[in-house]
């Protein structure tokens, strides 16, 4: 135990694990101990996998609250203090910091509600794993958070690699007991998990001063050349990672297609009003554009210049927006099946939503070049 727990144990020479035998290792190590899981938690009941949920989700904290613990003992260890501890980067709201707590969230949920198909429940899934098992994966693709200097069985190598197998394996699982199906018209509940995480990393770095989640810069568009300034560089680092969440949608979609192409469905689709249906989907897609702009605009506006502030907060703004927004779309999906629509006047309560959308984001880019004309001038 002192040799996986110590914290002065450190190896000769450090271990590399990038793109070689050893990140080879890697890769396999996690596949194995996910495929084993997908065998292992086998149960067949709802009270089974009630308890395979909550089980789950107690380890994901667990692995989380030990992780805080040993990085504060560590600092004691080496003379820090309390004052000097930084608990924003050890709390960390780094992606999948972020995930790992939405994926404990979501398995209680999902375990305690009765209804599985509550839409709540259906974003949180796909949000895990539009959002979640993407950042798993990407941590073991490019394993810069396994610690060199520690030998893998040290407790903060086996925290980092079974936390973020677990991202990947809870989706994974939920898929695996048919409560999660993946469908590519569903692409929009990852992407709000895309804004979630941006807005919340954002504010947090703002107020902290911390770089979580590629925030406020990224050095791995710097190393391939891409000098873009901050904050349009998250747009890229948005549409890289949203990208490859597209291609696992592709892949399920073409399976579900399959899986289907053999089964003549005999479900009569309810007659939607299409103009209101239009206009769901419309909101849908201008929530996430919407939020986005908003979130790289205040950002812009409140970090121009450089300093920290508590300010920082209002970043959470564009989710909120985004949110209402969608909630906006979701009614008038459902009311696009009702024949008297015409004769409701709620439409105007969109119309008004957007323009006030569209004014707060001039309002907000006007106040951006402002002070950024003000920075040039000094």
């Amino acid at each position: 135990m002192n040799y996986f727990w110590d914290f002065d144990v450190q190896l000769k020479d450090k271990i590399d694990w990038m793109f070689n035998v050893n990140h080879l290792f890697l890769i396999s190590f996690v596949a194995i101990f996910i495929v084993a899981l997908m065998f292992l938690l086998n149960a067949k009941s709802e009270k089974g996998q009630k308890i395979t949920k909550i089980c789950l989700a107690c380890v994901l904290f667990i692995l989380e609250i030990t992780r805080i613990i040993w990085d504060y003992q560590n600092h004691l260890h080496n003379g820090g203090t309390s004052e000097n501890f930084n608990w924003w980067w050890t709390i960390s709201f780094q992606m999948c910091a972020i995930m790992t707590w939405t994926t404990i969230i979501t398995l209680i949920v999902n375990a305690c509600v009765k209804n599985k198909q509550a839409r709540v429940v259906k974003i949180l899934e796909n949000i895990l794993f539009g959002v979640a098992m993407v950042g798993g994966i990407l941590t073991f693709v490019y394993p810069d958070c396994i610690t060199t200097d520690k030998p893998f069985l040290h407790f903060v190598n086996i925290q980092t690699i079974i936390t973020h197998s677990l991202l990947i394996f809870a989706p994974l699982y939920l898929i695996k007991i048919k409560e999660l199906k993946i469908e590519m018209k569903n692409i929009w509940m990852p992407a709000l998990g895309f804004l979630y995480v941006g807005c919340l990393a954002t504010a947090t770095s703002i107020i902290s001063g911390n770089n979580f989640a590629f925030a406020l810069e990224c050095d791995l568009l710097k190393d391939v050349g891409l000098n873009i300034p901050y904050p349009w560089h998250y747009l890229f680092v948005f549409l890289i990672v949203f990208l490859l969440t597209v291609l696992l949608y592709g892949v399920f979609e073409i399976r579900n297609h399959i899986k289907n192409k053999n089964i003549e469905k005999q479900v009569e689709k309810p007659n939607k009003n299409k103009n209101v249906y239009a206009l769901s989907v419309l909101t849908f897609v201008f929530a996430g554009v919407q939020g986005l702009l908003m979130m790289l605009l205040m950002g812009q506006a409140i970090y121009i210049s450089g300093q920290t502030s508590l300010l920082g907060i209002l970043i959470l703004i564009p989710f909120i927006v985004a949110v209402l927004l969608i909630l906006l779309g979701l009614y008038y999906n459902k009311l696009s099946n009702d024949d008297n629509f015409k004769k409701n006047k709620k439409t105007k309560i969109f119309i008004v939503t957007l323009i006030f959308a569209f004014v707060l984001n001039i309002v907000v880019g006007i106040y951006q070049l402002a002070l950024y004309y003000q920075k040039e001038k000094q």
